[in-house]
């Protein structure tokens, strides 16, 4: 309750009740929160406006994932606050409260800021924020960020701590002929392939790289490796598991080597869409899949989602 307390006064000290400020509410996964950070963030410098990240009160009710706030591992000056944390239970009422009332929008005279639909919506990009607001969603599109790139690309450098320890496992990857490739397994209780990409588009995708780097190899990330690996049963390609050198592993430093990578076959994940984007090669390949899915978890192909230079397949 204390830090609570102290969360609230700092945030406090940083603004008038007037002036124009976005606490950005962060929750779901490590890709989902880089792609809402991302969008507040090029919002608060085109407006020139603090930028305060709520790092708590969206993961109170997450019993299902029980996620966390992951973002510290990156080089991210914003400050954080917890301040919804000390609500906890009423927060959340009161945000649906004021949504009922609201509704969802991205105008100006709004407190919260919503997603309105998943594909790309311009209005974000001159959006005016005269007052405090608070802002949500997911705004999955490179689109919210673009021009802000060099400063998305500095704030999401990894912090030493995590580079100084996942670099040396990287020496086992000659990155020369090394693809990345994520598998994404989405279930529930009664269908459990929804909303996951068909297998065949794992087999085209490795088969076009094949034909590039004929001596390719593929380190396979993935929640579940064993599982993925039969669906490469009937390909000869020499495919490792990177937990196989990562034995402490987890999302943030996976996440880093795969951004070491210059070849990505991607699932329809936010993670490895992050990973491949972080990628500073000029001329990286990366495939990710066609397939539209509509709904779900695995929501996939909605207008805005790939960069243009992305391969579809």
């Amino acid at each position: 309750m204390l830090s609570g307390i102290k969360d609230i006064i700092k945030l406090g000290k940083g603004f008038r009740i007037f002036s124009p400020i976005i606490v950005v509410r962060l929750y779901g996964g490590l890709g989902n929160q880089l792609f809402t950070y991302a969008a507040a963030k090029r919002l608060s410098v085109i407006n020139s406006c603090k930028l305060y990240i709520d790092a708590g009160s969206g993961f109170i009710r997450d019993h299902k994932y029980k996620r966390s706030y992951q973002l510290s591992a990156f080089e991210i000056s914003s400050p954080t606050t917890n301040w919804g944390a000390l609500l906890g239970f009423f927060f959340t009422y009161y945000r649906r409260i004021i949504v009922s009332i609201i509704g969802k929008s991205s105008t100006p005279n709004k407190i919260i800021i919503q997603q309105r639909k998943i594909s790309f919506d311009a209005d974000l990009l001159t959006l005016k924020i005269r007052k405090p607001v608070l802002f949500e969603g997911f705004w999955q599109s490179e689109g919210y960020f673009k021009d802000i790139e060099s400063i998305i690309r500095s704030d999401f450098r990894f912090k030493q701590s995590i580079v100084s320890e996942v670099l040396p496992f990287t020496r086992q990857i000659d990155f020369t002929k090394a693809v990345a490739i994520h598998v994404r397994h989405f279930k529930d209780e009664h269908h459990i392939n929804q909303g996951n990409v068909n297998d065949e588009y794992y087999i085209r995708s490795i088969v076009f790289f094949q034909n590039h780097i004929p001596d390719a190899e593929f380190w396979l990330f993935s929640d579940d490796p064993e599982r993925a690996l039969l669906k490469f049963k009937d390909v000869k390609i020499k495919c490792i598991p990177i937990s196989s050198i990562l034995k402490d592993s987890n999302e943030v430093k996976e996440l880093f080597i795969m951004s070491q990578f210059r070849n990505f076959i991607i699932s329809n994940s936010t993670f490895s869409w992050w990973g491949a984007w972080l990628s500073d090669f000029s001329d990286k390949k990366v495939v990710a899949p066609a397939e539209i899915i509509d709904s779900g978890e695995g929501c996939w192909g909605f207008e805005g989602l790939l960069p243009r230079e992305w391969i579809t397949l």
